[in-house]
């Protein structure tokens, strides 16, 4: 199937550094995989707020590099999928690490978009629920302050993924081929989403990782990177 490099969308509170492993995995397998910093999100004055800024952001990488496969993780999985969406014709695949599409959800207008302004409990929880009980209490002031300097761009993209709410008919007309990637400790929500992307996709496939947490693409580079090379030829 692949006969382009990958390009990798991170999520939130991150940038490319967070896929260092996982490209380091993919290239030991011969499969050539390029990230980017996404733009911090901005209020748009849209309303509902859309995701149209990232994916402009997306197609111009992609055009750059002439890539036809996006592995979005998290907020960067929403974002490729709503590429997906729009732009089927663009992509020869789809790859979805946990993709926070609350729009899925079961009740989908119990998701409220974080509280502002955010302060170091509203991100500790985030940090914790993400990457594991306890992640800002072990990080370093630096970290808390590169992180703090992130919240305002966390507030807007919890706007977009709240308002993002794909109709089931659209994702059935989907063909691209889509792989789905989940953790048993992040989140349950995470899982609930990937069950209705499975039922409703029509070429999608999973694969689940009991032991790893949200953070999956860097605990479990090697073995994510198995599933891709897997998946793509």
């Amino acid at each position: 199937m692949l006969s382009s490099s990958l390009l990798l969308v991170h999520g939130s509170l991150s940038d490319r550094t967070q896929w260092a492993p996982l490209r380091r995995a993919l290239r030991r397998l011969g499969v050539a995989a390029s990230a980017y910093d996404r733009e911090p999100p901005r209020p748009t004055g849209e309303h509902p707020p859309t995701f149209a800024p990232d994916i402009a952001e997306l197609r111009c990488q992609l055009g750059g590099l002439g890539s036809r496969v996006v592995v979005g993780a998290s907020y960067g999985g929403a974002v490729a999928l709503a590429h997906a969406l729009e732009h089927p014709s663009e992509l020869e695949a789809l790859v979805l690490v946990e993709p926070t599409l609350l729009g899925l959800l079961p009740v989908p207008e119990q998701a409220q978009p974080l509280s502002e302004p955010i302060d170091d409990v509203a991100l500790a929880d985030f940090c914790d629920a993400m990457a594991g009980q306890g992640t800002w209490e072990r990080s370093s002031e630096r970290s808390r302050q590169e992180l703090r300097a992130m919240a305002p761009a966390l507030a807007e993209e919890s706007r977009r993924l709240v308002a993002f709410r794909p109709l089931p008919e659209a994702l059935a007309g989907l063909r691209v081929p889509t792989l789905v990637a989940t953790a048993g400790r992040s989140p349950a929500y995470f899982r609930e989403i990937a069950a209705r992307l499975e039922r409703v996709l029509p070429d999608a496939r999973r694969v689940h990782y009991q032991d790893a947490g949200h953070d999956l693409p860097v605990s479990h580079a090697r073995e994510l990177a198995e599933a891709l090379a897997a998946f793509l030829r």
